[in-house]
């Protein structure tokens, strides 16, 4: 059940990666991540695998938000940061089933959106 909750998240990421990279090309081999789901080594690796991108995660900002209020707390009060400076690197793998598993799952999720706005207009498609 975890590992479904995880491969969800990590399709959902490259679902809406690739639709930003449509708007806006990138040519970096890495992206940046933050945000509690991070601490997951199984589910950044998901992400690498599928980005085929390393996936930088910078110590100690597990929890972006907190981290993001405590900087402009910080600006406000002058304090200068003295946070953290390692990042852990996550290469990607060349994993042709996870490739495979994504294509499938947005098979799935175009099937039941057009299920979705089929059945509002009461025709099931």
């Amino acid at each position: 059940f975890v590992r479904a909750a995880l491969k969800e998240i990590a399709y959902s990421i490259k679902w809406n990666y690739d639709i930003l990279t449509e708007v806006s090309a990138t040519s970096r081999d890495y992206v940046w991540a933050c945000g509690g789901g991070f601490q997951s080594d199984t589910l950044t690796q998901y992400i690498a695998n599928l980005l085929q991108k390393k996936v930088y995660v910078k110590e100690g900002f597990s929890q972006a938000s907190v981290f993001g209020a405590a900087v402009i707390c910080n600006q406000a009060l002058g304090i200068k940061d003295s946070f953290s400076n390692m990042v852990k690197v996550i290469e990607p793998a060349d994993f042709q089933e996870e490739t495979d598993l994504y294509e499938e799952w947005k098979k799935t999720q175009r099937f039941f959106s057009d299920f979705s706005i089929s059945s509002e207009k009461g025709v099931l498609v």
